[in-house]
């Protein structure tokens, strides 16, 4: 007799096992950073971060995998973190922004 493959392949992707890398916890909390505090309050810590780390970028992919790691289990803390990581680009990297827009051709 033949055996049926009724086997569930839960969670057997080849590779991929590291989709977003290792985060250290805390990162963005020693500056006062928490999802749960206001709005004010958590631009107040994020502009702490940004003077602390060399490229504004590493403060807004914290933020965006943060976003993506609640994504499922705290919608809308996951939104929050959105948020503020799209705060950081729209206040510090409004070139871009306007650069991501733009087609090529646009540029010359």
């Amino acid at each position: 007799m033949a055996r049926s493959r009724s086997r569930s392949r839960k969670g057997s992707r080849k590779g991929n096992s590291q989709l977003i890398g290792k985060m250290k916890k805390g990162d963005l909390t020693k500056y006062g950073y928490h999802l749960t505090n206001s709005v004010r309050s958590r631009h107040i810590a994020l502009n702490k971060a940004l003077n602390h780390y060399d490229n504004d970028l590493s403060v807004y992919r914290k933020l965006n995998a943060i976003a993506v790691l609640q994504k499922n289990t705290h919608p809308a803390l996951s939104k929050i973190a959105r948020a503020d990581a799209n705060w950081i680009l729209f206040a510090y990297h409004k070139k871009l922004i306007i650069l991501k827009n733009k087609s090529p051709n646009q540029l010359k």
